[in-house]
């Protein structure tokens, strides 16, 4: 029997005797979606002249009783909105996990954010220091030593960043 996943709408061929009445889980080796599918029951309609479901008139045409008719018309609505709601499930789905994606876009966007913010603070205050070193230096002297080995790994970065390149 073939099975297309709600997801993606790919077909997969499956043994009808590896699902039972009540159905089971499936997941999509495509998109890795998991849908519990049941093997639709087959309707079948006795047709019989008890019943006088089906009769044949004087002229030799063929008659069906109108309860028959809406039988018919009901199987047929029920299972035109049974393909209806598997279409929007599988919209609804999709609508899932483009949600999910633009939250995991705005949360590296979030996190790039506050990188740059840490950066800026870290530069500002380096160039705080800088502006006051002779003044703090009385109070904290480790200052200007810490400072000037700070541009010197700067430097040093810059030139190996160079030596990268060229």
């Amino acid at each position: 029997m073939i099975i297309s996943c709600l997801n993606c709408n790919k077909k997969f061929n499956i043994d009808e005797k590896l699902i039972p009445e009540n159905g089971r889980l499936l997941q999509c080796s495509s998109c890795n979606h998991k849908w519990h599918y049941t093997i639709p029951k087959k309707e079948n309609v006795i047709l019989s002249e008890k019943n006088e479901e089906v009769q044949n008139n004087d002229e030799g045409e063929i008659l069906i009783n109108p309860s028959l008719n809406e039988t018919i018309i009901n199987n047929i609505k029920k299972k035109t909105n049974d393909n209806t709601s598997r279409k929007l499930k599988s919209k609804k789905h999709k609508h899932d996990i483009e949600k999910k994606d633009a939250k995991i876009k705005y949360s590296l966007v979030k996190i790039l954010n506050t990188l740059l913010i840490i950066i800026i603070t870290f530069v500002a205050m380096i160039l705080i220091l800088d502006a006051f070193k002779n003044n703090l230096s009385d109070y904290v002297p480790i200052l200007i030593p810490l400072l000037d080995n700070l541009y010197e790994t700067f430097f040093d970065i810059k030139s190996f960043i160079k030596d990268l390149i060229s």
